[in-house]
């Protein structure tokens, strides 16, 4: 006994409706994906016809989301201060698909000492409203990125040795200026 009879399900969906409800960005995203049954694609030709939304406009807005997309990535790669340690692009392609190689380092209390392995990863960020949400998933493990571990190296291991450096001075002077 099915409940189909009580609640009848509506098949008739009026596109036309919905694309006169949308902004030009929201028209151009739709026709950007594809994948429209026939009457959704009629309404859709139809509204953006009455816009003045031509291809040159569909393919400017495909090419502006792309380098949306690409600064995303690279403010992402340039914002975090822990990608200095153990992240790194080698290609455009690889910025253009977001894959990226990252060295595991046995780190205690976050310090990375030395390298155990790099892998290749691939993520994903998506942004809804002000709710963003990443999703990374582990292509294969690959060589160890020596260029990758020499800048972390150097990074680490300078910046620790500044620190001790800058200790010493200041323990230097303090016993220097009570005379001792």
């Amino acid at each position: 006994m099915g409940y189909a009879f009580l609640y009848p399900m509506s098949t008739h969906i009026d596109f036309a409706t919905q694309y006169r409800n949308m902004t030009d960005d929201q028209l151009l995203q739709i026709a950007s994906e594809g994948g429209l049954v026939d009457e959704a694609t009629v309404a859709l030709n139809s509204e953006m016809a009455s816009r003045k939304l031509t291809p040159q406009a569909m393919s400017s807005y495909k090419e502006d989301q792309l380098r949306y997309k690409k600064e995303q990535v690279e403010r992402a790669n340039k914002s975090a201060f822990f990608r200095l340690f153990g992240r790194r692009v080698i290609s455009q392609g690889d910025t253009t698909h977001r894959v990226e190689i990252r060295t595991k380092w046995f780190a205690p209390r976050g310090i990375p000492i030395f390298p155990i392995a790099s892998y290749r990863y691939s993520w994903e960020q998506k942004t809804i409203g002000k709710a963003t949400s990443a999703h990374e998933r582990l292509i294969d493990r690959v060589p160890l990125n020596w260029a990758q571990v020499l800048r972390t190296g150097a990074i680490t291991y300078g910046l620790t040795i500044f620190v001790l450096t800058l200790f010493v001075v200041v323990a230097e002077w303090q016993n220097k200026l009570h005379g001792q």
